[in-house]
């Protein structure tokens, strides 16, 4: 039997084999968060119930997170042919979790800290490109990279009429 869906196990002080049955009077709820020693996002919270002198032991486990936050990326443009290191700062990267896209493609990771991300770009073709954190947390824009053809300096300016070769 289990409790509005929860899926524990009930113990019973009564002789009824269906001690939910009646209306009830729930009473004696008591809960606590345990954080996980193997992932701190994680928490369990046990606690227990007595409806009618039926007492139900719930375990339930909750995930916590907050989205990465990328506030910074250097440098932001970099060869087509990709391998350039890239550096994005910032708060809530989960090591060993994060993802980063250049555009659709996935880069490089080389290191990553809760604050920081060093990545190497994957191959792209020219002009600019969307950078993206993934971690289980959620998702977050980290600025945009150029990519700009071998031999090019710089990317040219639109106000001038330059134009990608």
């Amino acid at each position: 039997m289990a409790v509005a869906g929860i899926g524990a196990p009930i113990g019973s002080t009564s002789t009824s084999d269906n001690c939910l049955a009646g209306s009830g009077n729930p009473w004696g709820a008591y809960m606590r968060s345990v954080p996980d020693p193997n992932n701190w996002t994680h928490v369990w919270m046990p606690g227990e119930v007595a409806v009618d002198g039926c007492w139900a032991t719930a375990m339930v486990s909750a995930t916590m997170g907050i989205a990465p936050w990328p506030v910074a990326m250097k440098p932001t443009l970099g060869s087509t042919k990709g391998s350039q290191t890239v550096e994005i700062d910032g708060s809530y990267f989960v090591p060993d979790s994060d993802q980063v896209l250049f555009g659709s493609t996935p880069g490089i990771i080389l290191s990553e800290s809760p604050t920081a991300i060093t990545v190497v770009t994957p191959p792209g073709t020219a002009g600019p490109t969307p950078v993206t954190v993934l971690t289980p947390d959620g998702t977050a824009n980290a600025g945009t990279f150029t990519y700009i053809t071998p031999g090019q300096l710089a990317p040219p300016s639109p106000s001038t009429g330059g134009h990608w070769r």
